[in-house]
């Protein structure tokens, strides 16, 4: 029982945003997959480097709701924020419509 004994892991990173069971790698990738009337739900920054880094163009009119806050399985929250770091941009933003929850 003293002999060396190697072991092998592998990961996988949590999608930043997720709509129903899909992930995605950013909040803008997750905008463009999203039909009108979407939630788009987003990560808690309580890992390193997960704060959203967004320049997001809400430009052709889609509705989406945004719950930021989620823990990596996305089942659940435990109390801490999403951060977003960037300009959010809504160009004819009288077609676009953009709900944030926390």
């Amino acid at each position: 029982m003293t002999e060396p004994k190697s072991v092998t892991a592998s990961f996988t990173i949590a999608p930043k945003a997720m709509i129903g069971s899909t992930g995605y790698l950013s909040l803008y990738a997750a905008y463009l997959a999203a039909i009108s009337d979407a939630t788009i739900m987003t990560i808690d920054s309580a890992m390193p480097d997960i704060g959203l880094n967004i320049n997001v163009a809400l430009a052709n009119g889609k509705t989406v709701s945004i719950k930021g806050g989620y823990k990596a399985d996305y089942k659940s929250k435990i109390g801490l924020q999403t951060v977003m770091k960037g300009p959010l941009i809504m160009m004819n933003s009288q077609k676009a419509e953009l709900h944030i929850t926390c």
